[in-house]
């Protein structure tokens, strides 16, 4: 124990002495405040975090909402949804936009039905084009009943034949029948077909 005395430098001293001893106390107090108030700050932060769940792109959010999903099934509107695989992953869209792309004439048909048959032996047999028409018989294929639905929406006609240069719908037997007896039907699968038909020849009967 140090004993000041309260007279002349000494009472300088303990004077001195006392406010370096309060100034300390003081910067303690402070630094425990600053540690306090980081220490408030983290907890709260962690609160607001597990109030508001994990963030959308971790690992335990993906995890949660597949959990949701398969305890409560499709959402409403998802069932059927145009251009989405059903349950075997097919996708009648895809599967359009697949078709398409095999040749700038598509030719959806029945095997059974006549009026199919007629518009196929009009591009088939009475015309060379180049590349040959690609036809998609809809009662065979596994999905026929899907495409036909898709057309329906797409082109605004269901029933078959379906006739389609370049994606875009020319109409059915009627329609082309009509364009062959006007003399257009060459000409429109030209101008329709563009760069990716590379010969029409109407073929001597």
């Amino acid at each position: 124990m140090v004993i000041y005395y309260n007279s002349g430098k000494n009472a300088v001293k303990r004077e001195t002495y006392m406010q370096t001893m309060q100034k300390a106390a003081q910067d303690r107090e402070n630094a425990g405040v600053g540690d306090r108030l980081r220490e408030a700050a983290v907890a709260a932060k962690k609160a607001a975090d597990m109030k508001a769940g994990p963030k959308p792109d971790s690992p335990r959010a993906v995890e949660a909402v597949m959990k949701g999903r398969l305890e409560r099934g499709p959402l409403a509107g998802e069932e059927g949804r145009e251009g989405e695989g059903d349950d075997d992953g097919y996708s009648a869209m895809g599967d359009l936009e697949a078709i398409l792309k095999r040749s700038p004439i598509i030719i959806f048909s029945k095997t059974y039905c006549p009026h199919s048959h007629a518009a196929k032996n009009l591009f088939l047999h009475e015309y060379m084009i180049v590349p040959a028409p690609h036809v998609v018989e809809l009662d065979k294929h596994p999905h026929g009943s899907e495409l036909q639905d898709l057309l329906a929406k797409q082109t605004g006609r269901r029933t078959v034949p379906n006739v389609m240069i370049s994606g875009k719908s020319i109409g059915g037997n009627d329609d082309v029948q009509q364009l062959e007896r006007e003399g257009r039907l060459g000409d429109t699968i030209h101008s329709m077909g563009g760069k990716r038909i590379m010969r029409v020849m109407k073929l001597k009967g």
